[in-house]
C-alpha cells in the first residue's frame, strides 16, 4: 500500500511537471482531532476516573504549501505540522509528541477533494514527569506512514473539513538516553479538523 500511494505521488508531480509555469500556490493551515493509536500509558485518578495517553492522538496542526494545475483536477500539498496527545494530573503530567510532514495528491471533484499520500513523523518523545518516580523521556525512531483524506472545501471557499485516515509505526529507540529495542506502538488513527486556505 505504501508503495503504490508513493508511485502515485511521483507519478502526479511528474505528470503535473510541464504545468508548473501555469501552477498556483496557496497556502493551506489545518487543525483538528485524532483519536486511536495503542495506549502508552494510564492514569488512574483518585476517583475512579482513569484517562489514556495514546501513540495517535489528539491535537495536531499543520500548515503548508498547495500547489493547483490549471485545467487539472490535481493538486499537491505539503504540510508541516505538530501532533500531540497529554495527560496532566496534580501528581504529574505525560505527553506524547512529534513534529510532521504530509504530502498529499488531491483529486478535486465540485466541492470535494480526494486525497493520498506519505506521512513523516519526525522527534517523536515521550516523556513523563512527576507520579513520584524518575522523570522518563522516551525518543523514537523517525517514521513513515500512508494516510487517505476526504476534504469537503467548496470550490472558491476559503473554509473546508476534513476527515482522514493515517497508518504509521513508532520504534522506540531509547529510553532516558539509553539505547533500548523492542518495543513497538502503533499509531494509527482517524481525525477530523478544519481547513483554511488561501
Amino acid at each position: 500500500m505504501r508503495h503504490i500511494i508513493r508511485g502515485c505521488v511521483v507519478l502526479a508531480a511528474l505528470s503535473s511537471a510541464n504545468a508548473m509555469a501555469e501552477a498556483s500556490i496557496h497556502l493551506a493551515a489545518t487543525a483538528g482531532l485524532s483519536f486511536g493509536g495503542d495506549t502508552l500509558a494510564t492514569v488512574y485518578y483518585t476517583n475512579g476516573d482513569s484517562e489514556e495517553l495514546t501513540a495517535g492522538g489528539l491535537f495536531y496542526l499543520g500548515l503548508g504549501p498547495s500547489i493547483e494545475f490549471k485545467d487539472s483536477p490535481l493538486s499537491i500539498q505539503m504540510l508541516i505540522g505538530r501532533h500531540m496527545d497529554s495527560v496532566n494530573a496534580d501528581g504529574g503530567e505525560l505527553e506524547f509528541s512529534r513534529n510532521t510532514l504530509d504530502t498529499q495528491v488531491f483529486y478535486r471533484a465540485g466541492d470535494h477533494r480526494f486525497g493520498a499520500g506519505l506521512v513523516n513523523h519526525f522527534n517523536a518523545e515521550y516523556q513523563q514527569t512527576g507520579f513520584y518516580a524518575p522523570s522518563i523521556t522516551g525518543d523514537f525512531k523517525n517514521a513513515t506512514g500512508v494516510s487517505l483524506e476526504y476534504n469537503w472545501m467548496p470550490v472558491g471557499s476559503h473554509f473546508g473539513v476534513s476527515v482522514r485516515g493515517v497508518k504509521i509505526d513508532y520504534e522506540l529507540e531509547s529510553l532516558n538516553h539509553v539505547p533500548v529495542s523492542g518495543f513497538e506502538a502503533a499509531g494509527d488513527h482517524l481525525a477530523v479538523g478544519l481547513y483554511a486556505y488561501f
